[in-house]
């Protein structure tokens, strides 16, 4: 998980839903940061959180390099971990029906990542949900994050999202100003011993593991893709995914931290050369 270091003094736990001074604070940097990259929003979204949402919203955002495009990524209701029915029937036939829940969650991962079954790489890609990443083959940390949460929720296993801070590296020197996180699964054993799996391994969950609620996982993917479009120096690209990931989970910090980092990066722009930023507007895919 990708995301900005936070500002000096400001605890990064994980504040309740209810921290209403965090959430305004959040609301007024986004109001603040959306008007100085020239961010509009249609009148239908603004103002009118994802989750709540009856409408699917498309957000288009340039490119991170020439080389390569966000494209657009239809915003719906529905989780971005959450597996079609083909996925779900794959996992039963490979997945253990009895066990503790750490070496049922195991044997998913080795489902995943065994060259003679799926054959999933892990890769530094675009972050994307869990279907996506399925049927690709490839995934970042996120992405197969989702992949055992909700193939692992559909098993009758309970597991959550955790982040492990600064476990994650740099992918390009550009981005070696923002602090990566890794995210992984959690999951405990009917003795209540927690367990960490991620790509990497299947290991004891420490006491710096964090557990992220449904809001925030579901917010990620979006500020993953606002994340890397604000270590490219493209602000006004940015501002649109960041918006979203944080209408998701005000209540995070590092949602916090991202808009902090696009008004700085704001600031380093020149304010006559920031064209018109990209506009939410509602569709249909």
């Amino acid at each position: 998980m990708l995301k900005p270091s936070p500002a000096p003094n400001v605890s990064r736990r994980t504040a309740g839903r209810g921290s209403s001074g965090l959430a305004a604070t959040v609301c007024a940097l986004i109001a603040g940061a959306m008007i100085g990259v020239g961010f509009h929003a249609s009148p239908a979204a603004a103002g009118e959180p994802h989750a709540a949402s009856s409408s699917e919203h498309t957000l288009a955002a340039g490119a991170v390099s020439a080389g390569g495009s966000l494209g657009a990524r239809a915003l719906a209701e529905t989780p971005p971990w959450v597996p079609t029915p083909a996925m779900v029937r794959w996992a039963q036939a490979r997945v253990p029906t009895h066990g503790e829940a750490s070496e049922r969650l195991a044997a998913l991962r080795l489902a995943l990542l065994a060259p003679d079954v799926l054959g999933l790489e892990a890769r530094d890609v675009l972050t994307a949900d869990a279907a996506t990443a399925f049927a690709r083959r490839r995934a970042d940390c996120v992405s197969f994050a989702y992949l055992l949460l909700g193939l692992g929720r559909a098993l009758d296993l309970d597991v959550e999202l955790v982040a492990l801070p600064g476990r994650g590296r740099p992918a390009r020197r550009s981005m070696a100003s923002l602090r990566f996180d890794h995210v992984a699964v959690a999951v405990r054993d009917a003795t209540g011993r927690g367990w960490i799996v991620d790509v990497e391994s299947i290991r004891p969950r420490g006491p710096r593991a964090e557990t992220l609620d449904d809001a925030i996982a579901a917010a990620l993917i979006d500020a993953n893709r606002g994340a890397r479009l604000l270590a490219a120096g493209r602000c006004r690209d940015a501002a649109p995914w960041l918006w979203q990931a944080a209408q998701q989970a005000p209540h995070h910090r590092p949602m916090l931290d991202h808009l902090q980092a696009l008004w700085r990066c704001r600031e380093r722009s020149d304010p006559g050369a920031v064209p018109a930023g990209p506009t939410l507007a509602n569709a249909r895919r």
